[in-house]
């Protein structure tokens, strides 16, 4: 498992996000951006589950572990968001 800091929390989240959209057999629609609609992006569930498990494995990240809430996050910047708050709270844990 590796540590990588917040900044490049976004361009492995992006990397993921293309990867499963092509996956589902989409083409993605230009860069994403913080603004980018997930489900209007042909990321389906599968593919968002795929992403919260490489996350969880490659830097042992689960935003959504150890909540009752299930979060879906909308937009791209919501999911980096999420990942960016999972990875201070882990910081503060090992601090």
């Amino acid at each position: 498992m590796t540590d990588l800091p917040v900044v490049n929390l976004e361009a492995r989240l992006k990397e993921l996000v293309v990867h499963e959209i092509r996956l589902a057999g989409a083409t993605p629609a230009g860069d994403l951006d913080d603004a980018t609609v997930l489900a209007a992006s042909g990321l389906d569930s599968l593919g968002f589950a795929s992403i919260t498990v490489a996350m969880d494995q490659e830097l042992g990240l689960d935003p959504f572990g150890g909540t009752e809430d299930i979060i879906y996050p909308e937009t791209f910047g919501e999911l980096v968001s999420l990942y960016e708050k999972a990875h201070r709270n882990k910081q503060g844990e090992t601090e």
